[in-house]
């Protein structure tokens, strides 16, 4: 699992080995990047399965969010895949976040910072919860360095999972910054739940 996060001017080069070494194995490699202004990600896999092993499985999925046009994302897969019964599959997924998009929400009331910090929620949200809880409360302490109580005050949180208090520290601590917000609170993301 891991999150990362490609800022103006950087290039976050990530990736994953997996290689099986029995019978019978399976192995899920997860891996989200989000990327902002002129900010790079990529993805480097390696997936092997030796050709006297059988029956063995593995799933790889790549899921990229641009915030902009000028933002960018490479995924290069190397899968190696002998023996018999033995599957493979990869996945990768590019999506933008669209100025329609932030537009619905704001008609619904949010500011612009708002939705954008709940389009990157959505997009974080599923793999957030599958951390440890040592991550979590990792989150939750940088949230407390970053600014104290990340719940706006009046705010009306739909639940109070991990990122939903991103998301709510993102539209109080940067009010109608959108791209300051998401660098202010993805850095700490990416450097606590990379592993």
């Amino acid at each position: 699992l891991s999150i990362a996060l490609a800022g103006d001017g950087q290039h976050q080069d990530t990736g994953a080995k997996m290689v099986h070494a029995a019978d019978e194995t399976t192995s899920n490699i997860i891996s989200k990047s989000i990327s902002i202004g002129e900010g790079r990600a990529t993805y480097r896999g390696l997936v092997q399965i030796p050709k006297h092993l059988k029956n063995c499985k593995n799933n790889t999925e790549c899921d990229a969010l641009l915030i902009n046009a000028t933002s960018r994302t490479d995924t290069y897969p190397a899968i190696t895949v002998r023996g018999t019964g033995n599957s493979v599959q990869h996945e990768a997924s590019v999506s933008q976040v669209s100025a329609e998009q932030i537009f619905y929400m704001q008609q619904r009331g949010l500011t612009e910072a708002q939705a954008m910090s709940l389009s990157v929620n959505g997009f974080v949200n599923d793999l957030v919860r599958q951390f440890p809880m040592e991550y979590s409360v990792e989150l939750k302490r940088s949230l407390a360095e970053a600014g104290g109580d990340p719940t706006p005050r009046g705010a009306q949180l739909p639940s109070s999972s991990d990122t939903d208090l991103v998301a709510a520290h993102i539209a109080r601590a940067n009010k109608g910054d959108m791209k300051a917000a998401i660098l202010d609170v993805l850095p700490r993301l990416s450097g606590a739940y990379s592993f």
